[in-house]
């Protein structure tokens, strides 16, 4: 067992790995009440396409990672949310584009909340009547997310953003994909990506992380070898591949998304956290930028900046609402070329990295905000424990040089306007 101190924070991270290649880690947060814990796979949405070693590439339909979410849930001897609850535990899980995790919260009876959790994971049980009930529920899901705006305004942008990458497909799939899946293509997803080898357990609060790591020992399966997964990819332009999406619903407001297709490959935590606090500088509700586009009436107070990242992927996104979606395009461009042409304003950077600074400090206040940040930094293949020192190292030239990746050819506008 590992232990590392995290300062200033004076908390302790435990970790620990397992013969069959499951890594384990405990933030002991003394004094908390609730603990909570989480176990997912390095498995999302965009791994559609993958080899085992040498062997040949097979695609499955989109949305399977969703869709196997769902079915752990389901096993032959009940609900395993109804058990989770008679434990007076909450438990949930989420797949997003890199990853599926399960998670449970918990004041008392945590050592068998815990046992629940890996037992769970462990067991996939798909038939085919499980599947066709599924595939209902999933069709339902996926209609109410067309008749959405805001889901249809983003998944627009991605869309149009990318013109072969998988997260253009959203993470539940479609219609016609999930009709695809069947019990034996689980199995196969299954088998695959939950091996232990491509499982992580994080665990956040006043916990021993010495019996924790016994119980998760204890119950983990005899699993095979470990598969030597390559997910493969279609190679994807640097170019945007549409320029404006335009989709017409029944709202009262236009909602924008402005979105930049970064730059894909393997990227460091430094670049992540430059590109975040580069939006922030530009266009966040401190900077001159957004307050010249609000007293034009061009964005609201709900405007937010955000940087969406993986693995492979990388994309800086603007939303608000706006009466006058061409307005605002031009405004937010004019701002980028003259902050490409003078540079960003160094005071609002110094701000923007205080405060930064002082939310990710604020997050071991908090089990569930910690946890959903270390898990998206794991699965970029990150250490979550270098976040602090390198914000703080962070250079008002290293931030301003992520400027050069909003350019001409790699953005795409949408807008869900009114119908005519």
């Amino acid at each position: 067992m590992d232990r590392r101190r995290l300062e200033p924070m004076g908390v302790d991270l435990f970790s620990t790995t397992y013969p069959s290649g499951l890594q384990a880690y405990v933030l002991v947060l003394p004094g908390f009440n609730k603990k909570y814990a989480t176990l997912g796979t390095h498995y999302g949405s965009v791994d559609n396409a993958f080899r085992l070693g040498k062997g040949p590439v097979e695609d499955v339909p989109g949305g399977i990672a969703h869709f196997l979410e769902h079915k752990l849930f389901e096993e032959e001897s009940g609900d395993v949310m109804g058990r989770f609850a008679e434990l007076g535990a909450f438990c949930n899980a989420y797949t997003n584009y890199t990853s599926t995790v399960y998670l449970f919260s918990a004041t008392t009876r945590f050592a068998e909340a815990l046992a629940l959790l890996v037992d769970f994971v462990q067991r996939g049980h798909f038939t085919k009547a499980g599947v066709d009930k599924e595939q209902g529920i999933i069709g339902q899901e996926l209609r109410m997310y067309e008749d959405d705006p805001g889901w249809r305004v983003s998944h627009n942008l991605f869309d149009g953003l990318y013109q072969h990458h998988p997260i253009r497909i959203d993470i539940g799939g479609t219609l016609e994909s999930i009709s695809q899946i069947t019990p034996e293509l689980l199995s196969r997803c299954y088998r695959t990506f939950y091996h232990p080898s491509n499982l992580m357990f994080f665990a956040a609060g006043d916990v021993d992380p010495e019996k924790t790591f016994e119980i998760i020992g204890a119950h983990l399966v005899e699993a095979g070898p470990r598969p030597d997964i390559q997910v493969v990819r279609a190679d994807e332009p640097a170019e945007a591949g549409q320029k404006r999406v335009v989709d017409r619903m029944p709202v009262s407001v236009p909602l924008f998304e402005l979105g930049w297709k970064m730059d894909g490959g393997p990227r460091s935590l430094a670049d992540d956290l430059a590109v975040s606090i580069m939006l922030e500088t530009l266009i966040g509700h401190s900077s001159k930028l957004f307050m010249d586009l609000y007293e034009k009436g061009l964005l609201t107070d709900r405007f937010a900046a955000r940087h969406f990242a993986g693995e492979d992927f990388s994309l800086a996104v603007m939303s608000t609402d706006t009466k006058n979606p061409e307005g605002l395009l031009d405004g937010i461009m004019e701002g980028v070329a003259k902050a490409r042409s003078n540079g960003l304003d160094e005071e609002v950077f110094e701000r923007v990295k205080r405060r930064e600074i002082g939310d990710f400090i604020a997050l071991f206040d908090h089990p569930e905000g910690t946890a959903y940040a270390f898990v998206e930094t794991y699965h970029r293949g990150q250490d979550f424990c270098d976040v602090l020192d390198t914000l703080k190292n962070l250079s008002f030239e290293d931030v301003g040089r992520r400027l050069a990746a909003l350019g001409e050819r790699n953005w795409t506008v949408s807008v869900v306007t009114q119908e005519d």
